[in-house]
């Protein structure tokens, strides 16, 4: 139970559950043993059982949210306690109540939850990214240690052009990203956001150790490996773009603007390894991606998308050219 605990909630938080979890086992035993056939026995021992929910909950949930699960949960507990107390003999009743409550109350709070996050979505999504800004920076007040907070935010930074705010909201992400998969989730998302930076930066070498430690997190997922690939097409490192973009292709890149990109990385890389006829059928892999072609044209010329377009740009002209045989292969460095 305290690996499942350690990988689900952090290793902090999982002694702390645990250890209420054997105070109130412990309280409940010894009540058992000293006050056998008690009539109060079993309210008191509901009540030990209903204070380690609450208490857990208290625990595993974020300073910021925890207003609105107690909100929630308080008037179903309160109806359990009314049940195993004056009202006994409606005890599934009041059970019931209980059940339709929290259903009903996380459905309404759900309704007004992180109100700065979706006002922050909404002014980036306006262009407003000072605002956006604004936004998360009360969302963040609030909830500090919510690695979220910090990505969504590295966006608008980046966005806005302020690489240095972006790449330190990235490591904040890591900072309080939970132990366990959910972590390595988002520290792998961190990562991938610090290799985006620096290659929009054009520090080549630290984009290759941020998306390789996303690839370390999450060798089977084809995004770190496709920024290695094109990150080592900067670096002038053919056979490992070879190496990273056929591996993410295996794993089957499921957009056509990304696998355009990715044949063009493999045909600068064969060329400049001297193999033109592999450099050549990369060129013929395309002939069937001129939606992704389209795609890519229209987001670079987004306005939302200018962090991506300066690094991009030039690779969907020379995808362009290859794709009307204005460019040979051959013809890459």
């Amino acid at each position: 139970m305290g690996k499942v605990l350690n990988t689900v909630f952090g290793s902090e938080r999982a002694r702390q559950v645990i250890g209420l979890l054997i105070a109130t086992g412990l309280v409940s035993a010894v009540l058992g043993f000293a006050a056998r056939g008690a009539e109060w026995l079993p309210a008191a021992q509901t009540g030990l059982l209903l204070v380690f929910f609450l208490g857990a909950v208290l625990i595993i949930v974020s300073p910021g949210q925890r207003p609105r699960v107690i909100a929630i949960s308080a008037p179903a507990i309160g109806a359990v306690i009314l049940g195993l107390t004056v009202l006994s003999e409606f005890f599934l009743v009041t059970v019931g109540a209980a059940a339709g409550w929290l259903v009903a109350g996380s459905f309404l709070f759900r309704q007004q939850d992180n109100p700065q996050v979706m006002q922050a979505i909404r002014h980036m999504r306006k262009g407003r990214y000072e605002e956006a800004i604004e936004s998360m920076d009360a969302a963040i007040k609030l909830d500090k240690e919510n690695p979220e907070h910090y990505r969504l935010r590295a966006m608008v930074f980046r966005l806005d052009g302020r690489l240095g705010r972006a790449r330190r909201d990235y490591e904040t992400m890591l900072k309080f990203a939970p132990d366990g998969d959910a972590g390595d989730t988002l520290r792998a998302e961190a990562y991938d956001g610090l290799a985006e930076v620096h290659l929009q930066a054009g520090r080549y070498k630290e984009a290759d150790a941020a998306a390789s430690q996303a690839h370390e997190l999450f060798p089977e997922n084809w995004v770190p490996l496709y920024n290695l690939g094109l990150i080592n097409d900067r670096l002038k490192k053919p056979q490992q773009t070879v190496d990273y973009i056929e591996e993410a292709l295996d794993l089957r890149i499921p957009d056509q603007r990304q696998r355009v990109l990715a044949y063009v990385y493999l045909a600068r890389a064969y060329t400049r390894l001297g193999d033109d006829d592999r450099a050549a059928e990369q060129v013929e892999n395309m002939a069937a991606l001129w939606k992704g072609l389209e795609g890519l044209q229209k987001l670079i010329a987004d306005e939302q998308s200018a962090p991506l377009a300066e690094v991009i740009a030039e690779d969907v002209e020379t995808a362009r050219l290859l794709m009307i045989d204005e460019l040979m292969a051959a013809d890459l460095a």
